[in-house]
C-alpha cells in the first residue's frame, strides 16, 4: 500500500456478494438431486455412454446422429470403431470387466461418422456392484477439429525441419533470465550435437565457437543486446568430430515492457560450403592474377597453401617441385617449421620415400595417416616426429603429359585420415598447383628461347659490324692506298706529257675518275664503318650523322646533346648508331618531313636517343607490322641491352622514335634453361 492514500470502503460490495452466494446453495438445495444430475448428463456437449458386459449401449444421453455418429441403443459400441483400432477398443473394455474390478482407462479412436471419419477421446470408468464391474460408463468428447489441427501442424513442423535441412538453417530461441535454449533439431544437427545435449548457460555456447572467433561473437552478441540492433555475424564452429564449420547467425533481441533484455531468437545457416566455394574462387583469382602479373612461382604457390590452409583448421601445406636432379625442393610451405623444410628439400624419389617421395614415384596419392608407424616413413620418421607431424597425405601433380612437375602435401599435427571433403579440396588444388607450374615452366622456356635467339642476334649483329669494320678498313687501307698511288703516277705522268697535249689531257682526265673512285671508296668505308665513332666516340658520330644526313636529304636537322661524352662500351655505342641511321633513313623514306630533331640526354643510369619529325607520321598498323623489318631491327638492337624502344605520335603531327637504353653492363647472356 502506498503511504497517504485514502482506501476505499468495500464492506457493502462484500455483504451483497455473501448474500448472492447464500441464495444459490439455497435455491440448487431445494432441486431433486436425481433430476439434476440426468439435466447435466442431457445437456453435456459429451458423450455419456453406458455398457453393459457384452459392450452394448443401455444408455446414451445423445441418440442419433449427434455429430454425425449415429448411436443406437442395443447395438455394440466398439462396431462404431474404426477397423484399425477396433480389436484394441475390445480389448481395453475387455480389462475393464476382468474379475474383481479393471482400472479407469483413456482412449482416443477413430470412429465411423455418417459422413467422414471423427475422432473421439474417451476416458472408460468401471460401474463396481457387490464387487463386479457391471457396467462401463464412457465419457467421450469429439476431438477431430484438434486432431486436423494437431496434424496440420505436425506437418508444417515437418515441412519447416526439411526446409531447414534443404537450406541448411536451424533456429534458436535463449532465455536471458535462466539462460535456457530451444534449439531446432537442424540446429543440434548443424552443430553435431544430439539433442539431449545440456545447452544451459551462454558459457556452453561459447564453447562451441572457434577460439579465434569467440570473442567476436561475444562483442557481436552484446552490441546487440546494448544497442537494439539486430543481430548478424558469420563465425565457425568446432564440431564435437574436430570439422570446423562456418556459421552465418541473424538474430534479435526481444524486451520486456520495462524495456529489459528477455530473450534472443533467430536463425543459424552452415555457409561452410558456399564460403569454401567463395574462398576457393577468389583464391584462384588471387593465383591466377599472380601469374599474370609475373609473379615469382613460389610466391603464387604459398598464397594457394595459405588458402588452404585457411579453409582447413590445423592443416599444413606443402608443394614440392621436381628439379633437374630427379629430387624434390621446396618451393611453398608456409607454416611448416623451416628446420622441417630445410631437412626435406632434395628429397629422393622412390617406393619408400616418405609420402611424397612415394607419390612422385607411384605416380599417385599416398595417405599415410600415421608417420609414427607407417613403413613408407622408416627412414623419414626422425625427421617428421620433433616438429609433431604425424599425417601426410601426399598428391603428384601431373602435367599434361603425364610427367610428374612436383607433390601436393598436407600435413597434420595428429593421426588421421582424410574425409572426401577434404580429397575434392586437394584434388582441385592439385590442378590449380599444375596449371601455375607448367605456365611457369613454358613461360621461362619461352623466356630462355627468346633470350637465345636475342643473344644469337647479338652475335650476328657484333659480327657484322665486325665484318664491316674489316671490310672498311680494308677499303681504306688497301684500296685507298693503291688509289693514292695511281694518282701519284698519274700525276707524275701528266707532268712529263705537257708537250704531248692528246696524252696530257687523257691524263687528267684519268686523275680526275681516281679521285672520284677514291670518293666513293671513303664514303663506302665511312657508311660501313664511319671511323668516327671508333676514333672520336659516340657524340661527336651522332653530330657527324645529322650534318651528313642534312647535306644529303635538304632536311633541316637539329641536335641536342645534355652531355659531351657518354660512358658507353663500344657494342652499346654502336647499336645506338644504328638505330639513329635507322630513325633517319626512315624519315628520309617515308616522313615527307621538312625539319627533323635529334636529342641525347644521358643519365647515371640509361641514355635517351630521340628522333622526331614534321612530316605525316606512321600509322599504328605500321608500327606493329612484322614486315617493318627497320622498327623491328631497332626493337633488337634495344632488347639486346634490355632497352626499349617507342614509337607514338611527334609533338607536330609527325613521329616520335625514342630509344632508352642502360649504362650498365652487358645483359645480352641468356638466362639458363628452364627445370
Amino acid at each position: 500500500m502506498a503511504r497517504g492514500r485514502p482506501q476505499p470502503d468495500v464492506s457493502p460490495r462484500r455483504a451483497t456478494r455473501g448474500k448472492a452466494q447464500s441464495a444459490a446453495v439455497a435455491s440448487a438445495g431445494s432441486l431433486d438431486p436425481a433430476q439434476l444430475w440426468r439435466s447435466l448428463v442431457r445437456h453435456s456437449p459429451d458423450r455419456i455412454v453406458l455398457l453393459d458386459r457384452s459392450g452394448r449401449i443401455l444408455y446414451t444421453n445423445h441418440t442419433g446422429s449427434f455429430d454425425s455418429v449415429e448411436l443406437v441403443v442395443g447395438s455394440r459400441f466398439d462396431a462404431l470403431a474404426a477397423n484399425p483400432v477396433r480389436a484394441t477398443l475390445r480389448r481395453t473394455l475387455t480389462q475393464l470387466f476382468r474379475e474383481g474390478g479393471g482400472q479407469p482407462a483413456h482412449f482416443e479412436i477413430p470412429v465411423v461418422g455418417t459422413s467422414a471419419l471423427r475422432w473421439w477421446d474417451g476416458h472408460a470408468l468401471p460401474v463396481v456392484e457387490r464387487g463386479k464391474v457391471a457396467a462401463v460408463l464412457l465419457v467421450c468428447r469429439d476431438v477431430t477439429e484438434r486432431r486436423h489441427t494437431e496434424e496440420a501442424l505436425r506437418i508444417q513442423e515437418a515441412q519447416l525441419a526439411e526446409a531447414q535441412g534443404l537450406a541448411h538453417i536451424g533456429s534458436w530461441e535463449r532465455n536471458l533470465n535462466d539462460e535456457t535454449a530451444t534449439w531446432s533439431e537442424e540446429l543440434y544437427r548443424i552443430f553435431g550435437l544430439t539433442q539431449s545435449t545440456n545447452l544451459v548457460g551462454r558459457a556452453r555456447f561459447y564453447e562451441l565457437i572457434h577460439p579465434d572467433d569467440r570473442q567476436r561473437v561475444k562483442q557481436a552478441i552484446e552490441h546487440g543486446v546494448e544497442s537494439h540492433e539486430p543481430l548478424n555475424v558469420t563465425y565457425r564452429i568446432r564440431r564435437p568430430d574436430g570439422r570446423i564449420r562456418w556459421i552465418h547467425a541473424r538474430g534479435s533481441v526481444v524486451y520486456d515492457d520495462q524495456g529489459r533484455p528477455e530473450r534472443t531468437l533467430g536463425t543459424a545457416q552452415d555457409v561452410t560450403e558456399r564460403y569454401r566455394a567463395e574462398r576457393l574462387l577468389a583464391g584462384d583469382k588471387q593465383v591466377l592474377e599472380a601469374l599474370a602479373r609475373g609473379g615469382a612461382l613460389p610466391d603464387v604457390l604459398t598464397e594457394l597453401c595459405r588458402t588452404i590452409e585457411e579453409l582447413c583448421d590445423g592443416m599444413l601445406c606443402s608443394i614440392l617441385l621436381i628439379e633437374g636432379d630427379g629430387k624434390l625442393r621446396t618451393c611453398a610451405a608456409p607454416s611448416l617449421p623451416p628446420a622441417y623444410n630445410a631437412s626435406i628439400d632434395g628429397l629422393p624419389i622412390g617406393p619408400d620415400a616418405g609420402s611424397c617421395g612415394t607419390a612422385a614415384f607411384r605416380r599417385q596419392r599416398v595417405i599415410v595417416s600415421d608417420i609414427e608407424t607407417d613403413p613408407l616413413w622408416a627412414k623419414y620418421r626422425a625427421l617428421a616426429l620433433p616438429h609433431h607431424l604425424r599425417a601426410c597425405w601426399s598428391t603428384p601433380i601431373l602435367a599434361n603429359s603425364g610427367s610428374v612437375l612436383g607433390t601436393f602435401a598436407l600435413y597434420y599435427h595428429a593421426p588421421r585420415l582424410p574425409t572426401a571433403e577434404e580429397l575434392a579440396l586437394i584434388d582441385r588444388s592439385v590442378s590449380i598447383a599444375g596449371v601455375a607450374i607448367e605456365r611457369r615452366q613454358s613461360e621461362n622456356a619461352i623466356a630462355h628461347s627468346r633470350a637465345q635467339l636475342r643473344a644469337l642476334a647479338g652475335r650476328l649483329r657484333s659480327a657484322r659490324e665486325q665484318e664491316r669494320t674489316d671490310i672498311a678498313r680494308g677499303i681504306h687501307d688497301e684500296l685507298g692506298t693503291a688509289l693514292t698511288t695511281l694518282k701519284l703516277d698519274l700525276s707524275w705522268l701528266r707532268a712529263r706529257l705537257r708537250d704531248h697535249a692528246p696524252l696530257a689531257e687523257k691524263t687528267r682526265a684519268m686523275i680526275d675518275v681516281v679521285d672520284a673512285t677514291i670518293n666513293k671508296t671513303r664514303r663506302l668505308a665511312t657508311e660501313l664503318r664511319p671511323a668516327v665513332l671508333d676514333e672520336l666516340g659516340l657524340v661527336p658520330a651522332i653530330e657527324w650523322e645529322t650534318r651528313q644526313f642534312a647535306l644529303r636529304t635538304g632536311i633541316r636537322c637539329s641536335l641536342h646533346v645534355s652531355a659531351g661524352t657518354v660512358p658507353l662500351d663500344p657494342e652499346r655505342s654502336t647499336d645506338v648508331f644504328r638505330i639513329l641511321q635507322e630513325a633517319l633513313t626512315n624519315v628520309m623514306r617515308h616522313a615527307e618531313a621538312h625539319v627533323v630533331r635529334v636529342g641525347l640526354e644521358v643519365t647515371p643510369r640509361d641514355l635517351l636517343l630521340t628522333v622526331e619529325d614534321d612530316g605525316r607520321g606512321i600509322r599504328p598498323t605500321d608500327v606493329t607490322d612484322a614486315r617493318s623489318l627497320g622498327l623491328l631491327g631497332m626493337r633488337e638492337r634495344a632488347l639486346a641491352w634490355s632497352g626499349e624502344v617507342l614509337i607514338a605520335p611527334g609533338t607536330d603531327g609527325g613521329t616520335l622514335v625514342s630509344a632508352r637504353i642502360p649504362a650498365g653492363p652487358d645483359v645480352t647472356n641468356p638466362p639458363p634453361p628452364p627445370s
